[in-house]
């Protein structure tokens, strides 16, 4: 058996078809303020979405496991924001301003929405995306949650969750201003100063 890589071989990352999907959110991941849209500081957190409906098998041994997809967003209660938009679709219900100003995030670990995935083609190819978040009509159930559910906050700094996440995830978090200010130092998930 030979071991060398072949050249010109691309490993192309099957995207989800473009559509709308129940899903249920399963992680959310506080990044902190980092570089968002063009180039201006955001408080941002990652919701990761999981897809019931759509399954596949990643490793045998698990058997058949849901699709995922993660969207970042700018941590905002303003009437035309995503956050705002995923935060009333997951509960189904118009926020008025003071309410939305006060809602905690993690309320909406285990909610469930529409999703809308899109594609499109960027630098290094197409890519998919959540494009949008509605409610669930009416009568639609979700499917019980697959994933085990993770939220991951700067402040409390679980280093289990954290060595379990993405390396890009990770250096968004350290360089967040937050992180900065906490822990004054860009580490590693086994520098972590501390239990």
């Amino acid at each position: 058996m030979s071991l060398e890589l072949k050249k010109g071989v691309e490993f192309k990352k099957e995207l989800i078809p473009q559509g709308s999907y129940s899903a249920r959110i399963y992680e959310i991941i506080e990044l902190g303020t980092i570089e968002g849209y063009k180039g201006k500081q955001q408080r941002k957190v990652r919701i990761t979405f999981e897809l019931p409906t759509e399954k596949k098998v990643f490793k045998s041994e698990n058997g058949e496991q849901p699709l995922v997809i993660s969207k970042e967003y700018t941590v905002s209660s303003h009437e035309k924001s995503g956050m705002r938009e995923l935060v009333e679709a997951c509960i189904a219900i118009g926020l008025f301003q003071g309410e939305a100003d006060t809602f905690d995030i993690k309320q909406l670990m285990g909610e469930t929405c529409l999703v809308s995935i899109k594609h499109k083609e960027g630098e290094k190819g197409k890519f998919q995306y959540v494009d949008s978040t509605s409610a669930l009509p009416k009568g639609l159930k979700v499917e019980k949650a697959i994933n085990k559910t993770r939220t991951y906050e700067i402040d409390t700094h679980d280093k289990d969750v954290f060595s379990a996440l993405p390396q890009f995830v990770q250096d968004k978090i350290t360089s967040s201003e937050e992180y900065q200010e906490k822990y004054g130092m860009t580490i590693s998930a086994d520098d972590v100063p501390f239990d």
